[in-house]
């Protein structure tokens, strides 16, 4: 097939197919070099450095000049004049010569501590009386507070109701009752409407060793029978007698006689 060369393709204009990975960036050939940005790394850690060596160099100066400051100076020795009185003897040949002493700051401190302590010493024994009696006053009741805390409290009282009524004595105003009875008296064992019913009752209690009476007694409206024991003038064998009936099922009444 022919071929059409009016249009010539140059080889600056032919492009050809690339893939990515073989691409190059534009971005590689278009930077700064490298070289600068290094320099001015280099030069600024070694600014760093320097800084701080300065500034290590100044806190040890600072140290070294305050360790220096709190060392204690040495006592300088203080200069007395003690006059010395003048010897007897020809031998010596200056007279009322003066004789130098050197004492020590510390043995100045040392003295004027004592002396305080003396004066300490003298003012406690100069204290008044009344103030002494005063602290006595004091620490007497404070020892007495303390042994009274100390003791141990009493225990409480416990009271019992069968306890406490063997120990009360009770007082009765009333007179106790004469065993004699002033007038005669008679138990009732039983009152029947009918004559047979109270018949029946009689032998009942016959049968059991105790004897009563029969008797009529006129009511208000009808005639009673009643079934009596008695007479009885000791008010001990009237209520020992009138047990005996209630144990057998009487119906008992105690009654006096009429005059």
């Amino acid at each position: 097939m022919p071929r059409d060369y009016r249009h010539k393709q140059t080889a600056a204009g032919k492009q050809t197919y690339q893939r990515k990975s073989q691409a190059k960036s534009a971005a590689m050939y278009t930077g700064r070099p490298l070289l600068p940005m290094f320099m001015a790394g280099v030069f600024l850690v070694g600014l760093v450095l320097a800084i701080g060596l300065f500034i290590s160099q100044q806190f040890a100066a600072d140290s070294a000049n305050q360790a220096s400051v709190a060392e204690v100076k040495p006592a300088e020795p203080v200069r007395q004049t003690v006059p010395v009185a003048p010897a007897k003897d020809d031998s010596v040949a200056e007279n009322n010569s003066d004789t130098v002493v050197e004492t020590s700051e510390a043995d100045v401190s040392q003295e004027s501590s004592a002396l305080k302590a003396a004066q300490d010493f003298l003012g406690s024994l100069g204290r008044s009386t009344e103030q002494t009696e005063a602290d006595e006053a004091v620490m007497v009741s404070a020892l007495d507070t303390q042994a009274q805390a100390a003791k141990p409290a009493a225990p409480e009282p416990v009271y019992s109701f069968y306890q406490g009524l063997g120990e009360v004595e009770v007082l009765v105003d009333a007179e106790p009752l004469p065993v004699q009875l002033e007038k005669v008296h008679y138990i009732q064992a039983g009152s029947f409407g009918s004559k047979e019913i109270a018949i029946k009752e009689q032998q009942r209690l016959a049968k059991h060793g105790v004897m009563v009476k029969l008797n009529e007694y006129q009511g208000t409206k009808r005639i009673y029978y009643r079934l009596v024991s008695g007479p009885y003038h000791n008010r001990l064998e009237l209520n020992k007698q009138r047990n005996i009936l209630r144990r057998l099922g009487a119906s008992t009444l105690v009654f006096k006689q009429s005059n």
